[in-house]
């Protein structure tokens, strides 16, 4: 499914861009921080799965995990103040994570993530 792997690229990408154009980048470097590297994180390994012939199964796992960590981390570092940082992480992270879990489930059935043609 190319589609759930292209979908954590733009996750990625928003979620490197959102400190800056959400306005909360001069507010918490924490949160920026965050966003930033889990950002590079699920984008980099969500190309990585978008535009290799093959790419191995973990790195669907890695994309969950990040995803799961981008959900987690306003709690977890203590900016859930920040409302425009918790609800663009929370999202992120879901849909990386689901993303992840779409890519697994195909792999698991179809045995590769591009689809065969006839």
């Amino acid at each position: 499914m190319l589609w759930a792997a292209w979908m954590g690229v733009l996750a990625g990408l928003w979620s490197i861009v959102a400190p800056f154009a959400l306005g909360y980048s001069s507010l918490n470097s924490v949160a920026t921080t965050e966003a930033v590297i889990a950002g590079f994180l699920i984008g980099g390994f969500s190309l990585w799965l978008a535009l290799a012939d093959y790419a191995p199964a973990y790195v669907d796992y890695l994309i969950g995990v990040f995803g799961l960590w981008s959900a987690a981390a306003p709690f977890v570092l203590a900016y859930r103040h920040l409302t425009a940082a918790l609800d663009s992480d929370i999202v992120v992270g879901i849909v990386a994570f689901v993303a992840a879990i779409v890519s697994i489930y195909y792999r698991s059935h179809h045995r590769t993530l591009r689809p065969t043609t006839v």
